[in-house]
């Protein structure tokens, strides 16, 4: 894909970061992931290193390699993903006991989001657990950034996975974005392809 990482554009110039464009790339993300959950499949590894924006201003969503089936009754564990600032609590216990859904992958992408307009990802959301260093955006009040928006993006960061908003259509709600994005949605590789299956050797 042309374009560059969020990442990327954030290292190399912050002054693009605006509530407009923070936006704009939240409701290609929410689309995309909102096809991941027809499919009962998490994405687990959201960060500014693997969302591209390319020049026409599509975001596209990468890397599949920690999507997983939600288990629905929580038979089997869970692999451990983890990429420091963007994972949620529940990912560090590496099995069934704290469950994972969309909530987790809201985490991450509000994660990315704070990265983008601080500058600095998020500590650690073990580390939150015992003292949290994190002042809200909402609290740090960047301007030109509403504060609406920026209490939505902090419940987003809760660092308790029950007090995040638990779905899309509620993060949506709370962001005060529309139900669709004008956006077209993006994956990196069709949805058929995000969790890993078994294959048969061919003879």
């Amino acid at each position: 894909y042309e374009g560059r990482t969020v990442k990327q554009i954030v290292e190399a110039d912050r002054s693009v970061v605006s509530e407009a464009w923070c936006r704009a790339i939240l409701g290609q993300m929410l689309g995309a992931l909102e096809m991941l959950y027809t499919m009962n499949i998490v994405h687990r590894d959201i960060s500014p290193d693997n969302i591209i924006v390319q020049d026409s201003g599509e975001a596209v969503l990468l890397d599949f390699g920690s999507a997983r089936q939600i288990i629905g009754d929580a038979a089997r564990g869970l692999t451990v993903i983890l990429k420091p600032g963007y994972a949620p609590v529940e990912q560090y216990a590496g099995d069934a006991s704290l469950e994972q859904g969309p909530y987790t992958d809201i985490y991450a992408l509000s994660a990315v989001m704070y990265y983008a307009i601080v500058g600095a990802a998020p500590a650690t959301s073990i580390a939150r657990m015992v003292k949290d260093p994190v002042t809200a955006l909402r609290e740090q009040a960047p301007a030109g950034f509403d504060a609406g928006f920026l209490a939505a993006l902090d419940a987003g960061l809760a660092v308790r996975a029950e007090e995040r908003p638990q779905t899309i259509a509620a993060f949506r709600a709370l962001l005060g974005m529309a139900s669709t994005s004008t956006a077209p949605a993006r994956l990196a590789e069709p949805p058929r392809r995000v969790a890993p299956v078994e294959r048969t050797p061919q003879t």
